[in-house]
């Protein structure tokens, strides 16, 4: 319970993400860092059993830990038209982060830069975010967790 609280306030107060696009002359190899391998797995797992089939490393993207220097935010998905976006997870907030909570950022960031998808504020009647795809600067809390896991990434997916 004392983890899903500390998501609850994260969410509300610091998850936030910046879409930016990459310099035209940038060329990226798509690149998926060790630690972060496991969550892009898991992402390419729930595409499949809904139908989907996503290879994050095939489309070039590329999943790293950084050190982000805006304050308050986890992750970043930088992209261009022309090319394969880039991930950046925040080490030092990663490095406090719960494994939901990792998967949470991760899985955000990939509907960014895999799935196309912008930020949505949609929230239900008692202010609790209608989608993993929320800003963490609206006025809607996440509750992202072992029981709403699956109507989050079910909603993640249904876009596509």
């Amino acid at each position: 319970m004392k983890n899903v609280i500390v998501l609850f306030i994260l969410c509300s107060l610091v998850w936030s993400c910046i879409d930016e696009e990459l310099s035209s002359g940038q060329s990226e190899t798509a690149q998926i860092q060790e630690e972060l391998q496991q969550f892009v797995s898991a992402f390419e797992g729930e595409a499949a059993v809904r139908g989907l089939r996503i290879d994050v490393a095939e489309l070039g993207v590329t999943v790293e830990l950084s050190d982000i220097p805006q304050d308050d935010v986890a992750g970043v998905c930088f992209y261009h038209s022309n090319q394969p976006g880039r991930i950046e997870i925040d080490a030092p907030f990663y490095n406090r982060m719960t494994t939901l909570e990792r998967e949470f950022v991760v899985f955000h960031e990939l509907g960014h830069c895999v799935l196309g998808r912008g930020h949505s504020e949609a929230q239900y009647n008692n202010g609790v975010c209608r989608s993993i795809m929320a800003s963490g600067t609206g006025t809607c809390f996440q509750r992202y967790n072992q029981q709403t896991r699956r109507v989050y990434i079910d909603e993640l997916f249904s876009n596509q």
